[in-house]
C-alpha cells in the first residue's frame, strides 16, 4: 500500500512539473520585428519565461554549435545563448 502511494505521488509530481513547464516556457515569432532581423538574420524568435518576467532571443543558426559559444550580437560569450536546433522549427513539436 505505501509503495502504491509513493508511485502515485511521483507519478503526479512528474505530470504537474511537466504542465508547469510547458505553461511558464513560451516560443513566440509573432513579436519579432523586422529591425530586429536586419540586426540578426539568426534571431527566430523569443523566448519568455512567464514566472521570472525574462524575455531572451531565440537563435537559430548554420549549426548547433555557434550559440554556444556566442551571444545574439555574434560576440564569444562562454554562457552561449538559446538556440533551436539548425534543422528544426517552432511549429514542430520537439523543438
Amino acid at each position: 500500500m505505501k509503495k502504491r502511494f509513493i508511485l502515485y505521488l511521483l507519478l503526479l509530481v512528474t505530470l504537474l512539473g511537466y504542465y508547469a513547464i510547458n505553461s511558464l516556457i513560451m516560443a513566440s515569432e509573432s513579436s519579432i520585428t523586422q529591425e530586429v532581423i536586419s540586426f540578426n538574420e539568426d534571431i527566430i524568435g523569443n523566448i519568455t519565461i512567464v514566472d521570472k518576467l525574462e524575455t531572451r532571443r531565440l537563435l537559430q543558426g548554420l549549426d548547433n554549435n555557434y550559440y554556444l559559444t556566442h551571444d545574439y550580437n555574434k560576440n564569444e560569450s562562454m554562457l552561449g545563448e538559446v538556440f533551436l536546433d539548425y534543422e528544426g522549427d517552432l511549429k514542430g513539436k520537439n523543438n
